[in-house]
């Protein structure tokens, strides 16, 4: 079973997004690790991308911020071996479809799965075009989690099919950021989905976290994080997760 899986089994799962090495890569280990003692049960990572199609502007800000670092992708691989030295928490990385492209399909996987790493989410990859990847993934026992939206409601039963671990269900049409309000009727879409269901994309608030927690295994939240490590307000950011883990399991 794998560490995602097991996540899962142990309940409704908070999973956080932090654009890794933003503001640097000490800094993310260090809030990777506060995370978990948080209450955040998996981590996503992101790796920054010069043109990211689904970020909203936060974090297509702190991805501005990490870039500057001119850091590789072996560097961020080296992260996870920082991290997989004190912690086990499930870690994804998101990508977009370039970077592992550039790195060698196989060789990224092969190399994620060696160094600890649990899923991969690739947002600017579609159904059509997952075949390049997701086998490749799920040969080296990487969790392959396609984003299903509002949009594809007749084809969410098809996305899901090549899903290992979980589902990553958006919110609301547009990017990722910060919203007032989720439109909570938007889970029917997502029904008939097996697999553990997390829900993503504009969440931003303890309450959102309550009210959607009826209607999926996870959370995930992204935008609100990146903006608590942007204005480095960190032990706010321990507050809220600590908050929003709490809230999930109500």
């Amino acid at each position: 079973m794998s560490r995602i899986d097991q996540a899962f089994k142990k309940g409704k799962v908070l999973i956080t997004y932090i654009m890794a090495g933003d503001p640097d890569m000490n800094s993310t280990l260090e809030y990777v690790l506060k995370l978990e003692q948080a209450g955040a049960g998996i981590v996503e990572l992101g790796i920054p991308f010069s043109d990211p199609s689904a970020d909203g502007s936060a974090i297509v800000k702190a991805g501005g911020r990490a870039l500057l670092n001119n850091y590789k992708t072996e560097d961020y691989f080296d992260l996870i071996k920082k991290i997989r030295q004190t912690s086990q928490i499930p870690i994804v990385i998101m990508s977009y479809a370039n970077t592992v492209f550039c790195y060698g399909i196989d060789k990224f996987f092969a190399r994620l799965k060696a160094i600890g790493g649990d899923g991969i989410i690739l947002p600017d990859v579609s159904y059509e075009e997952s075949a390049e990847f997701e086998p490749s993934a799920k040969s080296h026992g990487i969790d392959y989690i396609p984003l299903v939206a509002p949009t594809s409601a007749s084809r969410v039963d098809m996305i899901a099919k090549k899903a290992s671990g979980f589902v990553y269900c958006i919110s609301s049409f547009g990017v990722t950021g910060v919203r007032e309000t989720i439109d909570h009727k938007l889970h029917k879409i997502y029904n008939s989905i097996t697999l553990p269901k997390a829900v993503g994309f504009g969440i931003s608030t303890v309450e959102q976290v309550k009210e959607l927690s009826k209607y999926f295994d996870g959370v995930i939240m992204g935008s609100k994080i990146v903006e608590f490590i942007e204005n480095n307000q960190i032990d706010k950011m321990v507050e809220f997760v600590s908050s929003a883990a709490k809230a999930l399991k109500q």
